[in-house]
């Protein structure tokens, strides 16, 4: 779905940047110290921004779009470019969206990777021969599965389910950044994302039933900038992009209407000297009256 910044009617939302939050990952010594050794710690953040404006869920087109032409967005934004963290600085020209689907409530969604093998009782992921994909090293099945269409394993997973935000959160964390330690053992990833998943995903138990709801609506999002030569305005340029072919770059913007807020997750990924496309998005809440935190 794509939106134009164009519109110069007043925005229905305007937005605050909520400069002291820090999620309770990104201050987690243990996920810390992986995203060191995974090649992630300098690529990887998470910012909360709020509104005071009443929000209804079919509003969600009016809210990125307000989102990303809010000068509060656009100044404290933060973006990963090839030498440093740095941000927006203006408008977007154009915004793209993509809704991503949170609906997995437990990590069994990853049981069939020790059903089919990939991962050892004891959790050992299983070796393989080494291989090469594009700049990353192949020396296990799960890496096979995650990046190899012929791997037999490749289709494990379907491709809806693979647009699950927490499959694309163990994608990033398994692939890791351009220099990857990677792990012997399942467990290091399956504990940093169910970490991640908690803070940046909510969850909210029915009042009767105790039935538990993910609350969280998640759009993945692409903004086209103007590029700035010698003060001239040129041709709009994709110089912040939020998704790639590899899925291995993202920003997502989380949003929850009752409690106003909107968190961006944004992870970028370098290839050599240069930056791959990044990815983004938002994250969407509505909470039913019956339904309590």
């Amino acid at each position: 779905m794509s939106l134009s910044s164009g519109d110069q009617t007043l925005p229905k939302f305007t937005f605050r940047h909520i400069e002291d939050k820090v999620f309770p990952f990104i201050q987690d010594k243990e996920v810390q110290e992986y995203f060191l050794k995974w090649g992630l710690k300098d690529y990887l953040t998470a910012q909360l921004f709020v509104f005071d404006q009443p929000f209804q869920p079919y509003e969600h087109k009016t809210l990125l779009n307000d989102f990303m032409s809010d000068p509060s967005i656009y100044f404290n934004l933060k973006i990963h470019t090839s030498e440093s963290w740095t941000t927006l600085g203006q408008k977007a020209a154009s915004i793209n969206y993509d809704f991503v689907p949170c609906t997995v409530m437990s990590l069994e969604f990853f049981d069939r990777l020790k059903e089919n093998r990939l991962v050892h009782e004891s959790g050992h992921i299983s070796k393989c021969f080494d291989d090469f994909f594009e700049d990353f090293i192949i020396s296990d099945e799960l890496r096979k599965m995650l990046l190899i269409e012929e791997s037999e394993n490749y289709e494990l997973f379907s491709e809806s389910e693979k647009e699950e935000f927490l499959f694309r959160l163990f994608k990033h964390i398994c692939l890791g950044g351009r220099i990857c330690q990677f792990e012997d053992e399942i467990n290091p990833y399956f504990n940093v994302i169910k970490k991640m998943y908690r803070d940046l995903v909510s969850v909210v138990k029915h009042s009767e039933t105790k039935e538990l709801k993910i609350i969280s609506c998640i759009y993945k999002i692409t903004a086209s900038m103007f590029v700035l030569q010698n003060t001239k305005v040129c041709t709009p340029q994709d110089i912040w992009k939020l998704s790639d072919q590899l899925g291995i770059n993202s920003t997502f913007i989380l949003h929850e209407w009752r409690l106003v807020f909107c968190s961006v997750f944004f992870f970028s990924f370098m290839r050599g000297t240069e930056l791959e496309e990044g990815r983004g998005g938002i994250i969407l809440e509505s909470l039913p009256e019956e339904f309590s935190r």
